[in-house]
């Protein structure tokens, strides 16, 4: 642990510049070397790793890491962020208030630990109030970068900063559009280009020279590119703006006159560097963007955002189980859907088919990542999640022999016992004996696919026997409905009286594969399947590949279907 603390320290220590100097009220920095490099983010949605089931999983922190670490090597750095990095959305519900406030401080500390030096926030980071952005603001190092703010008091802050070396000056002002927030947080604002029009004027009684070559204005905008566009033609002497809200993706930077505009996409997929040249004047200065790509994590070594990640994924399972056990969703436990194990019982061909696919054993992806308590990747790798005759929470997902269970309970409340304690306690070990069942169930399962990197990466044959071996299970340790995993029902219209149906009552072939179609991009959307989609002009996924598409879907589909 006091290793882990210690590289913690020494990363935070070479990454940041916070806190270094004694003038920094309105965050002045003197730079050393002849090349800056502005490394940015924005929309991080509340994200700190990727998911876990993305053939070429982009962003994480650990990756983060190690390219900034990267980076340093070469050039001074000033790390930046334009808003949206707290809440995957504006709004919080409250059955997952506790886990979300957690992952959003973790992150707010673990950014600060990378180095950010200023934030400007967004939408979504006041999605849990200003008290609780307020107290984000005085727990961290970074300062809350924000030109436009209405009352000075509300929010701890700076309006502007400068860095300098020589005759090189670099301004930097950041701005909130209030018709970005939502609600009566939009009043915390002052109109975004008015505002900082007096505040460039601010800067040029500063010692700001609009036409020296040596001097940049560089805002960060929580706006969106055609505010940021507005902006750049209403203020031309503005150099570059980094902008965010709009989850626009330049991959080159866009001119409106003079002025550049960058963004890069959400969730650390990429981080954008804007490379400013301290030897030479602002024509030099250039953008490029960064792919988060799994093995930039190995650029530092050791690398403390590993434990970091592993330690807040315990913590979250933790508090999501404890916030679903408390979830009141109508199940109907009495007609519940119907899962692999009743079609295999005359569908053996199709059973065949089934088990040699990664979905026979979907569930095993979250097991292996600790994201099995996540509701979010849950529904893609269960069936019926949040449906009124599937399950509700990570606890119901598989049912033992509930029936057995429930007719031991009803009959201790009619045995003859000396007493109601005697009675609740051999129902309380019932319950006991349950509870057993699931661990034993479930450590089961993690020691048979704890050595399974990817599912997908097996041949057919692994597949089948890995699929098999928790079909097996299910019968040995009494399952009557297990959800797990990507299953019939998860793809196939079930008729009602379903085998006992007319012709009449089927429906059509091209009815079928557009209802499979549907489900199938629900979750193998442009950002989890990206091979499913068409590039569009800027190398990102745009339209479905509707040619992939039919090939994907007759490897994957049933024999009846491959025709």
């Amino acid at each position: 642990m006091k290793n882990y603390l210690l590289a913690l320290l020494l990363l935070a220590s070479s990454c940041s510049w916070l806190g270094e100097d004694a003038n920094i009220s309105y965050g002045e920095k003197k730079l050393s070397r002849d090349q800056l490099s502005i490394i940015f983010s924005h929309n991080l949605n509340g994200e700190t790793h990727p998911c876990g089931c993305r053939h070429h999983p982009l962003g994480g922190l650990p990756q983060v890491a190690g390219k900034i670490h990267e980076i340093q090597k070469n050039s001074d750095t000033l790390i930046v962020d334009s808003g949206d990095m707290l809440f995957p959305g504006p709004v919080v519900p409250d059955y997952v208030r506790s886990s979300l406030s957690f992952a959003a401080k973790n992150i707010a500390r673990a950014e600060d630990q990378l180095g950010l030096a200023y934030f400007v926030p967004g939408d979504q980071d006041f999605a849990l109030g200003l008290e609780f952005l307020q107290g984000i603001a005085k727990s961290v190092k970074y300062g809350f970068l924000i030109s436009n703010l209405k009352d000075p008091k509300s929010i701890k802050h700076k309006e502007w900063a400068v860095l300098k070396k020589g005759q090189h000056r670099i301004y930097l002002l950041g701005v909130v559009d209030p018709r970005s927030i939502r609600g009566k947080m939009s009043d915390l604002f002052l109109p975004a280009a008015t505002t900082i029009k007096k505040r460039v004027n601010d800067l040029l009684i500063e010692g700001y020279e609009k036409n020296n070559p040596l001097h940049r204005l560089i805002i960060l905008s929580h706006a969106g590119m055609d505010y940021d566009k507005q902006l750049a033609r209403e203020i031309p002497s503005i150099d570059w703006i980094i902008g965010s809200h709009s989850q626009s993706f330049t991959t080159s930077a866009e001119e409106q006159g003079k002025t550049k505009l960058i963004q890069v996409l959400s969730r650390n997929h990429y981080l954008g560097e804007l490379k400013i040249s301290l030897a030479k004047d602002k024509s030099a200065d250039s953008f490029k963007i960064h792919e988060m790509r799994d093995d930039e994590k190995d650029k530092l070594d050791p690398n403390p955002y590993i434990k970091y990640i592993a330690d807040h994924k315990t913590e979250m399972q933790k508090l999501q189980n404890i916030e679903q056990d408390k979830m009141t969703t109508d199940v109907d436990v009495s007609h519940p859907l119907p899962t692999a194990k009743r079609c295999i019982e005359c569908h053996q061909e199709q059973a065949e088919h089934w088990y040699k696919t990664a979905h026979s054993s979907a569930f095993a992806t979250l097991l292996n990542a600790k994201e099995d308590a996540n509701l979010t990747c849950v529904k893609c790798h269960s069936l019926g999640l949040g449906q009124k005759r599937g399950f509700k929470n990570r606890a119901d997902i598989v049912r033992f022999d509930q029936e057995a269970y429930e007719v031991a309970i009803e009959g201790l409340r009619y045995a003859e016992v000396p007493s109601r304690a005697q009675r609740l306690k051999k129902e309380a070990a019932e319950t006991e004996k349950l509870k057993k069942l699931s661990g034993s169930y479930w450590k089961a399962l993690h020691k048979k696919y704890s050595g399974v990197a990817s599912i997908r990466s097996l041949s057919s044959n692994e597949k089948s026997k890995l699929g098999r071996f928790w079909s097996k299970l299910d019968d040995k340790k009494g399952v009557d409905h297990n959800f797990a995993n990507v299953q019939c029902s998860s793809c196939h219209l079930m008729v009602t009286n379903h085998p006992f149906t007319s012709d009449e009552m089927k429906p059509t072939r091209t009815l079928r594969v557009e209802k499979i179609k549907g489900q199938c991009i629900e979750c193998h959307d442009p950002d989890q399947s990206p091979e499913w989609y068409l590039k569009t002009e800027k190398g990102l996924a745009g339209a479905l590949d509707e040619v992939k598409f039919k090939k994907t879907l007759k490897g994957i589909a049933c024999p009846k279907y491959q025709d």
